[in-house]
């Protein structure tokens, strides 16, 4: 058993620093994957879309004060059927299966967004890490 040591050990922090910069990576390379296949117009998730469409149609019944001591109940919306299921964006269909024009062009949108974030990483992931480890070394 080796003894434990109060400072952390040159390996120790190229480990952290290299474990860092890959979690990094994995982060951007899902955020451009998952852009490059999006087919909405927001960035929200569509459960989130659904949910806040949902809430909005619901009308909580509520109490206005008239300010002469009388309590009306304000106007509550109507709940239609449009919209009441849950999305179908999750089901299975293949990368190019577009329901319609305008879907295809927000996923051309998304793409380009896609693409530009991957080339700026493309070129300040390698060159941040090689100044990092740079860093790194000069300190020790």
């Amino acid at each position: 058993k080796l003894p434990a040591a109060r400072e952390m050990t040159w390996f120790a922090q190229f480990s952290a620093f290299s474990l860092a910069y890959a979690a990094a990576v994995l982060v951007e390379s899902c955020i451009v994957i998952g852009l490059y296949y999006k087919t909405s117009e927001s960035l929200l998730p569509s459960r989130l879309r659904w949910a806040s469409r949902r809430a909005a149609a619901v009308g909580l019944r509520r109490v206005v004060s008239t300010g002469t001591g009388e309590e009306l109940d304000a106007p509550t919306r109507e709940v239609s059927g449009a919209g009441a299921h849950a999305p179908t964006e999750f089901s299975r269909r293949d990368a190019n299966d577009f329901r319609h024009e305008a879907e295809k062009d927000l996923n051309t949108k998304w793409q380009r967004v896609a693409c530009a974030i991957d080339e700026v990483a493309r070129w300040v992931v390698p060159l941040s890490y090689a100044v990092g480890l740079a860093c790194l070394l000069a300190s020790k």
